[in-house]
Order: structure tokens, then C-alpha cells, then sequence
């Protein structure tokens, strides 16, 4: 299994950050695995939604995942329905988001993906896999505050996003 649990404390407010998160569209802009995502079945996310990723991790891959849970502005889990291109076989992550007062929220994402089980998926998953999903994790985390904040700062009179989300 390789997994990874890490949290970021943005200076938005947890509805920002959740806009933000859940738009497919804007995905590519702060995960960096991500290049391109979609809904596959709905026009937003909720429980039972299918949504498709293509990213790069030692090469191009395909996530399809399912929502399981959707609480705006809370949480949101999926499940990992089919893959391509990539090692991982069932799986799925979620998460959670925190206000923790004064315009600042805690975005945490928890991540559990599962290889073939075997000898050598074991130790893949172990030496190879999991640090680079932490590495990958981390570096978008990072890029999700930058956005996040920026997209906070430019609000207009509304309270609605500058940018297209």
C-alpha cells in the first residue's frame, strides 16, 4: 500500500478552497500530477459521480475514481474504479477541510492506494511508490495555498471569484 496523510494551512476561507478543489477544471492548476480532469457523469461533484484524471507519475496514467462522499465544505472521498498506465489497482483518498477562523482553513488529504499483492508490489509500493506519491503530495499542497490565496485576494466587490472556475 502506499499512502500519505499531510495537511496545509491556506489563507482563504474553507469555501474558497473548496470551489477550488472541486472544480476539475482548475485541477491541473495546483495538483501537479494532474495535466487534465473531468466530471464523467454529472455536472458537479456528488456521491456516485464518476470523474476521470490524466496526470504523470513515471509516465502518463488514468484514474477514473467515484465520489463516495460529498459534504461541501467538509469533506469528499472517492474510490478508485479503473486505472491505466499506472501500478495502482483499488484504492482512494479523501478530504477534509477545517476553517479555522479569521479567512483561514486547514485543507488535509489522506491517500491509500494498493498494487498487485505480491512480493515484488510490496516492495514498490514501499521504496518506490509511496515516497513519490509524499514527494508529489507535498509539492501540491503547496501549489493549492499559492492558488487558493491568490484566488481569495482577487475577489470582486461580490464576494465572487475573478477567475473562471
Amino acid at each position: 500500500m502506499a499512502s500519505c496523510n499531510f495537511s496545509v494551512d491556506i489563507e482563504a476561507p474553507v469555501e474558497t478552497v473548496w470551489l477550488l478543489t472541486q472544480s476539475p477544471a482548475r485541477r491541473p492548476e495546483w495538483d501537479f500530477r494532474i495535466v487534465k480532469a473531468e466530471l464523467v457523469d454529472a455536472i458537479a461533484p456528488q456521491k456516485g459521480a464518476k470523474f476521470r484524471s490524466i496526470g504523470r507519475m513515471f509516465g502518463s496514467f488514468q484514474l477514473d475514481m467515484e465520489y463516495v462522499t460529498v459534504e461541501p465544505n467538509q469533506r469528499s472521498a472517492v474510490r478508485l474504479v479503473a486505472s491505466k498506465g499506472i501500478p495502482f489497482k483499488s484504492g482512494g483518498g479523501s478530504w477534509h477541510y477545517k476553517d479555522l477562523g479569521n479567512g483561514r482553513s486547514r485543507f488535509s488529504t489522506n491517500i491509500r492506494m494498493y498494487t498487485n499483492r505480491s512480493w515484488f508490489g510490496n516492495m514498490a509500493d514501499r521504496y518506490i511508490l509511496e515516497p513519490f506519491l509524499k514527494w508529489m503530495t507535498i509539492k501540491s499542497l503547496k501549489k493549492l495555498k499559492a492558488v487558493a490565496e491568490a484566488d481569495y485576494q482577487n475577489l470582486n466587490d461580490n464576494g465572487m471569484p475573478v477567475r473562471k472556475i
